[in-house]
C-alpha cells in the first residue's frame, strides 16, 4: 500500500472562528495534489500543518499510519521541501549556498552538497557555471523561485509543499514554471502539495483538486469530476468557463497549428467530446491532435483559457 497523509476531522480555530472545519483528506504518496480557493479559504494552514508549522486546535494528521506530532521536528522537516510564495532567498549567501541550505543542515559540506545543486540546476534551466556563484539580487523573479525550487529539492524529500510560489510573477513567467513542476513531477515522482488561488493552475497541474472555501473541504477529485460534476454551486461558479468550454470552442478560435501526416508516436489523438479540463490532463505528456490535423499544445490551451 502507498503512503498516505491523512487528515482526520481537523480544526484550526482562531478567536472561536474555524480556519480550517472538520477536514478530513488523503492524499496519496506520488500525487500532485492542488488545494485551490480564494484567500483565507484555509487552503495555506492546511498546508503549514504538514510540517508542523501550524498545530491543528483538534484532529490528527497520519504519515505512514503514524501521527505527524510525534515525529522529531527537526528530522520531519529535513524530509520535506517547501517552496514559499516569497521566495525567500538570503541576501547574503550565493546561489549554491542558499540551494544547499537543507543539505547542510543534514550535515552535508558545501563541496559535497555542490554536485548534487549542480545537477538539479540543470534541471531547472539554469546553468551552474553561470548562476551558481551569484547572489540572489542578481537573478529575476522568476530565476528565484527556480532556486527556491532547487533548494526544496536538494536533500531528496519525501513531500514538497508549494504555497502559491508562482502569484507574483508574470504569465510567461508562471506558465515555464508550471511546466517546470509537471517536467519534476514525471520525473521525480514527489509527492507535492501544491497551494493556488488559480483555478485555471489547478486544473493544469492536479492529478487530484480540493476546492476549499471558509475553511471547508468543499470537494475532491480530479480536474474532470470537479468540472463535470460539481458538488454543489459554489463549485460550479468556481469552475463555470472550463465547464461550458471544450476543444470545439479551441478549434473555432483559431487555436491550434495545422500539421501534416502527424506522428501517432508524438501526438495523443482525441475526439470532438473532450473537455477542457480532460485536455490539461492530457497535456502534461504530449501534445495533442484533433481530426488529424489539428495540433494542440499546452500554450495553445493556456491562451485559450485567457482569452475566455
Amino acid at each position: 500500500m502507498k503512503s498516505k497523509l491523512q487528515f482526520k476531522h481537523i480544526y484550526v480555530t482562531y478567536n472561536k472562528v474555524d480556519a480550517v472545519h472538520d477536514l478530513n483528506l488523503e492524499i496519496n504518496s506520488g500525487e500532485l495534489f492542488v488545494l485551490v480557493g480564494a484567500s483565507g479559504c484555509g487552503k495555506t494552514t492546511t498546508l503549514k500543518m504538514v510540517n508542523r508549522l501550524q498545530t491543528p486546535t483538534k484532529g490528527q494528521i497520519l504519515y505512514k499510519n503514524q501521527d505527524i506530532s510525534k515525529f522529531p521536528l527537526r528530522k520531519m522537516r529535513q524530509n520535506i521541501g517547501y517552496v514559499f510564495q516569497n521566495i525567500a532567498l538570503f541576501p547574503n549567501m550565493t546561489i549554491l549556498e542558499n540551494a544547499a541550505i537543507q543539505l547542510r543542515a543534514k550535515n552535508v559540506s558545501l563541496s559535497k552538497a555542490k554536485p548534487i545543486v549542480t545537477r538539479l540546476m540543470k534541471k531547472v534551466g539554469l546553468d551552474p557555471k553561470t548562476y551558481l556563484n551569484r547572489m540572489p539580487s542578481e537573478l529575476s523573479g522568476g530565476q528565484q523561485q527556480r532556486v527556491g525550487t532547487v533548494r526544496a529539492l536538494a536533500a531528496d524529500p519525501d513531500i514538497i509543499l508549494m504555497d502559491e510560489p508562482f502569484s507574483a510573477l508574470d504569465p510567461i513567467s508562471r506558465e515555464k514554471l508550471q511546466d517546470l513542476v509537471l517536467n519534476l513531477y514525471n520525473e521525480l515522482h514527489k509527492t507535492i502539495i501544491f497551494v493556488t488561488h488559480d483555478m485555471n493552475e489547478a486544473i493544469r497541474l492536479g492529478t487530484r483538486i480540493g476546492v476549499m472555501e471558509h475553511g471547508h473541504l468543499l470537494q475532491v477529485g480530479t480536474a474532470d469530476d470537479i468540472v463535470t460534476h460539481p458538488a454543489n454551486k459554489t463549485v460550479a461558479a468556481m469552475f463555470h468557463n472550463q465547464r461550458s468550454a471544450n476543444i470545439a470552442d479551441m478549434i473555432a478560435g483559431g487555436f491550434y497549428k495545422l500539421v501534416d501526416h502527424p506522428n501517432d508516436q508524438q501526438y495523443i489523438r482525441v475526439d470532438k467530446g473532450i473537455s477542457i479540463p480532460q485536455l490539461a490532463e492530457k497535456l502534461k505528456s504530449n501534445p495533442i491532435i484533433f481530426e488529424g490535423k489539428y495540433l494542440i499544445t499546452t500554450k495553445d490551451l493556456l491562451s485559450f483559457i485567457s482569452e475566455n
